[in-house]
């Protein structure tokens, strides 16, 4: 794990671009980032918790427990939040649902799954000890994608003092959500986190500002965006991200594309100097920036035109 910093991580992505693979249209970074800043695109967010977890009336030291155990619940749900299409009896792609409810598919599942879990006082590594995890939670996560991976993952992140000890403490102390404690998680928790772009960490560690936000605290924002799917798909959208040939068949046409093979990190590494420039445009942080592509992502336009995004089998995203 090399990216140390955010120059370094952004200066990584610069070597990899290649814009017969994907390339960036500067111009319309300009058109969104102008877009974003009319105020059109509301880009508040919260963090829906199980009540248990919910900002409480209590005294300091209560309070900072109950915080601590909040960000640990949105670290473990991270963790899962990754590969959620799968081919069917019938040879077709299929998008996992919690429960076979079609309100709670992908990420919108895991949601509700980890919601499920706190409520029935079974949440790994609060609840749960890894040592009794496969026995609790096997059926739970036995209609999931990589089903045998997700419960080596939820293994490796049952620790509430390690994540206690070396995520929490850190961001409490620093108020700050940045690139070098996205590094720390990785390097503390690769099954689960381990990523040369981040973007689980990314994730969690967006997620844990809002909540933080939520709690009266204040976080620094310094990352910089989310390597996933869904991302550059909401670019490609916006004309931001332009895909050569090759990929856009691949994309198009639902075709997996390898992980960490050329096109896979290409991908990557644009969606993250794409979000690093609309930044640099707006002058806002990565959570706001994040927040207005998920609103357009929710946009029925959007719902009814977009491309599709790139499918691969990985547990990065």
């Amino acid at each position: 794990m090399i990216t140390l910093n955010r120059k370094l991580l952004l200066v990584a992505c610069e070597e990899l671009y290649n814009p017969g693979i994907v390339g960036i249209n500067h111009q319309q970074i300009e058109a969104i980032g102008s877009y974003i800043l009319t105020g059109a695109c509301n880009n508040e967010l919260t963090i829906g918790l199980p009540s248990g977890l919910q900002h409480p009336r209590a005294d300091k030291e209560l309070l900072n427990i109950a915080l601590a155990q909040a960000t640990y619940f949105l670290f473990v749900q991270a963790a899962l939040g990754y590969n959620f299409w799968f081919i069917g009896d019938d040879g077709q792609q299929k998008l996992w649902c919690y429960q076979n409810n079609s309100s709670n598919k992908g990420s919108d599942g895991v949601k509700a799954l980890a919601s499920d879990l706190f409520e029935r006082g079974l949440f790994p590594g609060l609840h749960v000890p890894k040592v009794h995890l496969r026995e609790k939670l096997s059926g739970f996560v036995s209609d999931m994608p990589l089903a045998a991976n997700r419960l080596k993952i939820l293994e490796s992140v049952a620790n509430y003092n390690l994540f206690y000890q070396t995520v929490f403490k850190p961001m409490m102390d620093s108020k700050r959500a940045d690139i070098p404690l996205a590094v720390i998680i990785a390097k503390k928790f690769p099954r689960a986190y381990g990523d040369y772009f981040l973007n689980k960490a990314h994730h969690f560690l967006n997620a844990a500002t809002i909540v933080f936000q939520q709690y009266g605290v204040t976080l620094k924002d310094d990352l910089i965006g989310c390597a996933d799917n869904m991302t550059p798909q909401v670019l490609r959208h916006l004309g931001i991200l332009e895909y050569g040939d090759d990929l856009s068949t691949l994309v198009d046409n639902d075709i997996f594309i390898m992980d960490d093979s050329t096109e896979e990190l290409s991908l990557r590494a644009m969606t993250l100097l794409a979000c690093d420039r609309l930044i640099q445009q707006t002058g806002l942080n990565s959570l706001q920036v994040g927040a207005c592509l998920i609103k357009i992502s929710h946009n029925r336009s959007f719902m009814q035109s977009a491309y599709h995004p790139h499918l691969t089998e990985t547990t990065k995203y």
